[in-house]
């Protein structure tokens, strides 16, 4: 399962999780979205890849440590991990807590 850790947050400003993600393993089988906030992915370690959708066509991209990926709201997507799992580090802007259910939806 995914385990996500909250580092710091100030409400309705900036907040920062640790997401990890096991082997082969994925956020959700289900693109999704953030409606009420941005976000800035950093790979911390591991491998994997992000799906989204633009201008309704399906895009991967291939993940290393070091890539950064921005993601404003709205946008449908999904992570997977590779074979040695992934880290990432992810900034809200503005942060909304895991449980609100606007904080993601399908």
């Amino acid at each position: 399962y995914m385990e996500a850790r909250l580092v710091n947050w100030v409400p309705g400003e900036v907040g920062q999780i640790m997401v990890r993600f096991p082997v082969e393993g994925s956020e959700s089988n289900e693109l999704h979205i953030h409606p009420l906030s941005d976000r800035i992915i950093l790979v911390i370690e591991g491998s994997g890849e992000f799906v989204s959708i633009r201008d309704g066509v399906e895009v991967r991209h291939a993940l290393q440590p070091g890539d950064c990926i921005y993601l404003p709201r709205g946008t449908r997507h999904t992570f997977f991990a590779g074979p040695l799992g992934l880290l990432v580090e992810s900034i809200h802007n503005p942060w909304v807590p895991l449980e609100d259910p606007q904080c993601l939806v399908y």
